[in-house]
């Protein structure tokens, strides 16, 4: 297993869950209530639609693994999605939060999201070695939710630094700088993509491996089926020269018709 495009498939998945659960599962919606000033209900529907997201992305993020297998763009595409996607948001929250504009980012968002969580997936299979692909699974699942728990944990003592008016509140620039913070922890989670060139091509030569593993039972197929046609041969010839025994009246008896 090349240990490159793995290490690049763990970080942008686990840059990309940990945003997920940073955003949507602790301080998306005290993000646009406290920050903001939207309504609790509007809040939460934002965040609902992000997950909503995920869930159309997942299938989306489905049909690129099929049409474009273990393609480094695509990955890159969707990395790119999630970029601009979260930048949109933190600049309408900022500058202009209405419901309706915050409620399609946060739909492309949660799409962006759930489709690199897919498409990593997707290239992982590729990448590793299909006799290791268990162990490589839940190496990658311990990092990603280490990253989750690194990044709440660390969102919180940012957040810290911004009290809100009120005991329990944090003012709108300290959401803008942790999901700024996110975002660029992601950027940078992205850019050794660029020095990989395909993740099937990282992936070719244990396929030849199991392709080669699988000459010898080849060739013994191939070895049988010599036999057959010279034991038939054989039988036939002896049809024909009247010394016929019990040999074909066994294996052959379409022979005596």
């Amino acid at each position: 297993v090349s240990s490159r495009p793995l290490m690049v498939i763990t970080a942008i998945w686990s840059a990309c869950l940990a945003l997920q659960m940073t955003l949507v599962a602790l301080w998306g919606v005290s993000w646009l209530t406290q920050g903001c000033g939207l309504p609790v209900h509007l809040a939460r529907r934002c965040m609902s639609i992000v997950g909503i997201g995920v869930m159309m992305g997942a299938q989306f993020g489905g049909w690129i693994g099929t049409r474009f297998r273990g393609s480094r763009n695509a990955l890159l595409s969707v990395c790119g999605g999630v970029s601009l996607s979260l930048l949109g948001l933190l600049a309408a929250t900022s500058r202009y939060p209405q419901p309706l504009l915050l409620s399609l980012l946060s739909l492309v968002l949660g799409i962006s999201l759930g489709a690199c969580n897919v498409t990593c997936s997707s290239n992982l299979n590729e990448t590793v070695d299909r006799e290791v692909i268990g162990s490589a699974v839940g190496a990658v699942n311990t990092v990603i939710f280490l990253s989750v728990m690194l990044c709440q944990s660390v969102s919180g003592i940012v957040l810290g630094f911004f009290k809100g008016g009120s005991p329990g509140s944090y003012s709108l620039p300290g959401y803008l700088t942790v999901f700024s913070l996110v975002l660029l922890v992601f950027a940078f989670s992205v850019l050794p993509l660029l020095r990989i060139r395909s993740f099937e091509e990282m992936g070719l030569p244990a396929r030849q491996k199991e392709y080669f593993d699988m000459e010898p039972i080849m060739d013994v197929e191939v070895d049988f089926e010599a036999m057959m046609a010279e034991r038939e041969r054989i039988d036939n010839a002896l049809l024909g020269s009247g010394l016929a025994g019990p040999l074909i009246l066994g294996p052959y008896p379409r022979l005596t018709s």
